[in-house]
């Protein structure tokens, strides 16, 4: 189950036109460890992605794809933070879950990722000549780790925001259809200011023409 910073998270990286995994189940088989573990998000965007309301070029999220190329697929690795995060919360600078994430993406052989897994160890992206996967660390402060692409909470709650106000129409008439209490608050919330600011236009006409 999402936690609220995590269903967040998700709702982020869909709406940026990304296909998901979410709690993806790390068997201890696979890891350095004698415990089983998880990642938050698996994600995937492919270079072609496309959809009417919500998934034009224009609407993708700057931060995020600003630094990625636009004609390569993309992977993301995402670590979720809420509350107060130190770096020794992290988990997502160790290369076997690193190495376990890029080879459930599937972009690249497995001997490939032996190699990759050691730059995206120590940086933020990885490249081939088609795809690109970069680690995400989303956390309340945005807080700047060097190794990866951070983004805060409040960054991602202001592109949901601003995201589903510029398509109101469609999206209030499919709230019901998102499966998250988080979507549909924010298109609750976006259409109680929607009727605010219409009463307060409607009470000033009046007191003007009194």
């Amino acid at each position: 189950m999402r936690n609220f910073a995590e269903e967040m998270a998700y709702w982020y990286f869909r709406l940026n036109g990304f296909f998901l995994l979410d709690n993806f189940v790390l068997h201890n088989d696979g890891l350095d460890s004698t415990h089983s573990a998880d990642i938050d998000i698996l994600a995937i965007r492919q270079k072609y992605t496309f959809e009417i309301v919500g998934g034009r070029e224009v609407d993708k999220h700057e931060l995020l794809f600003r630094n990625f190329d636009d004609k390569k697929n993309i992977g993301i690795i995402c670590e979720v933070k809420a509350g107060r995060t130190t770096p020794s919360d992290i988990r997502l600078t160790r290369r076997d879950r690193l190495r376990y994430g890029l080879e459930r993406i599937g972009f690249f052989s497995h001997s490939k990722v032996n190699k990759l897994v050691v730059k995206l160890s120590s940086d933020p992206i990885v490249s081939g000549e088609y795809h690109q996967v970069g680690k995400v660390l989303i956390t309340d402060d945005g807080r700047d780790i060097p190794s990866f692409i951070c983004i805060s909470l409040d960054e991602i709650h202001k592109f949901l925001k601003k995201h589903l106000r510029k398509y109101i129409d469609p999206k209030s008439r499919s709230k019901h259809f998102f499966p998250s209490p988080v979507i549909q608050q924010i298109i609750w919330e976006i259409e109680q200011d929607a009727k605010n600011k219409r009463t307060i236009r409607a009470e000033q006409r009046v007191y003007q023409n009194e």
